[in-house]
């Protein structure tokens, strides 16, 4: 009941073109609807389209980008990486995801050089993160490993190199190698997200003094993004530390700061904990953001609030 929900998606899992006429995309329309459309229409006639729309806004370029990469249109996606890096003001933003185009595409030198040359002038993790994978699927572990750990160094709280650098100490040496790598992130300056793996450990081991004493500190000290509020939130609520998630959260919690996900999640716990006033506050609070998406669960989270005595 606690954790991630994803908005729109692919339900096809095929991201070639062989496969285009036994898939769906899942989408809605402007009104909030939910509407199915074919991978071969979406793909010849629906993508060109949100692409020509977009072209010449670098947000909305992105967003496009972002949407046709997570439903499998991948080689459909380099024009419009390629166009995105020559009109973002962003570099960071316009790099990585040229970078990600083109490894998703069997392009690894050009990728290579998108993601080095940005290096070059500035640092990122999240673009060193990207050349270390790069670096990966071209057989370089030793170059792939190093340029990891400098990514954490630059950004130790990004979720996918952290929780890359993770999978490799658990495969590596077990359980005790993986906190040993989290404690060693933890200590890069500004790091907060490995204590939340940190705290995840104690709380599946019935610690829930250690993990509090985690979250109060991190809370207090740190910017803590969407993501890692909702991981305190569902990591609690997955272990049945429902009280914990009230007491943490309910005082301070703002939907724009701490993101719709935690929202749930506190919603969740206030049904747990037959709060019902708070939760519809939180209701309204998530409703407001017009996420036609969630407009179901949030829906749902409502009428079991409004029945209880």
């Amino acid at each position: 009941m606690f954790g991630r929900l994803f908005g729109k998606k692919s339900k096809s899992q095929s991201v070639t073109h062989a496969d285009d006429t036994g898939g769906m995309i899942e989408a809605y329309d402007q009104h909030g609807n939910k509407v199915l459309i074919e991978r071969i229409e979406y793909r010849t006639r629906v993508l060109p389209g949100i692409f020509k729309d977009a072209w010449n806004d670098a947000d909305s370029l992105y967003g496009a980008i972002v949407m046709a990469l997570n439903d499998g249109f991948l080689a459909e996606t380099v024009a419009p990486a390629e166009r995105l890096r020559a009109i973002d003001q962003s570099g960071e933003r316009s790099a990585t995801i040229l970078g990600i185009v083109l490894m998703k595409n069997n392009e690894l030198s050009r990728a290579e050089k998108c993601l080095g040359d940005y290096l070059k002038e500035q640092d990122s993790g999240v673009v060193a993160t990207n050349l270390a994978k790069v670096y990966e699927a071209q057989g370089r572990q030793h170059e792939s490993r190093t340029t990891l750990r400098r990514a954490l160094a630059i950004d130790p709280n990004q979720d996918n190199g952290l929780e890359w650098f993770a999978a490799i100490a658990r495969e590596e040496g077990g359980e005790e190698a993986y906190l040993t790598a989290m404690r060693d992130i933890a200590k890069e300056p500004g790091s907060w997200h490995a204590q939340l793996w940190i705290a995840r450990d104690f709380l599946e081991h019935d610690d829930v003094r250690s993990a509090i004493a985690i979250y109060q500190q991190v809370l207090s000290s740190a910017e803590v993004s969407e993501d890692g509020i909702m991981m305190i939130s569902g990591d609690l609520g997955n272990n049945g530390y429902i009280e914990e998630i009230i007491e943490l959260f309910l005082p301070l919690f703002d939907v724009h700061k701490h993101g719709i996900q935690a929202g749930l999640n506190l919603v969740q716990a206030c049904i747990e904990s037959h709060r019902k006033h708070d939760g519809l506050r939180i209701c309204d609070d998530l409703l407001s953001l017009n996420r036609y998406d969630l407009k179901q669960i949030i829906d749902e989270r409502r009428e079991q609030l409004t029945a209880m005595h």
